[in-house]
């Protein structure tokens, strides 16, 4: 009996409480199925991301880059120096920019 109580104890100790689970993470990805449909219909233009006092030509991931993989199974980084002000997301120019804003599943 004392094995089975302890071995319970352990499992007890091993599991994340609720809450904790992403303790210290940073939040993942906007889902965008739920999310920021307006950008289907809304009339959107480019711009380029705004200079900070660290940045004079700040960049920001493309989002419809960074939603692909390679064949090889690894996630696509791109940065671009252009974004959607209305949707806050970077795009690059050509063709994301279009695919964003016509598509729903880009």
């Amino acid at each position: 009996m004392q094995t089975s109580s302890k071995t319970i104890e352990d499992a007890d100790r091993r599991l994340p409480l609720k809450g904790d689970e992403r303790k210290g993470r940073k939040p993942g990805r906007r889902s965008d199925i739920n999310g920021n449909l307006e950008r289907l219909i809304g009339r959107h233009f480019l711009e380029y991301v705004p200079p900070t006092q660290k940045k004079m030509e700040p960049t920001r991931m493309c989002v419809v880059c960074c939603s692909r993989r390679k064949p090889d199974g690894k996630k696509v980084r791109k940065e671009t120096r252009y974004h959607c002000p209305d949707c806050d997301v970077g795009l690059c120019v050509v063709p994301c920019f279009k695919d964003y804003h016509t598509k729903t599943y880009y």
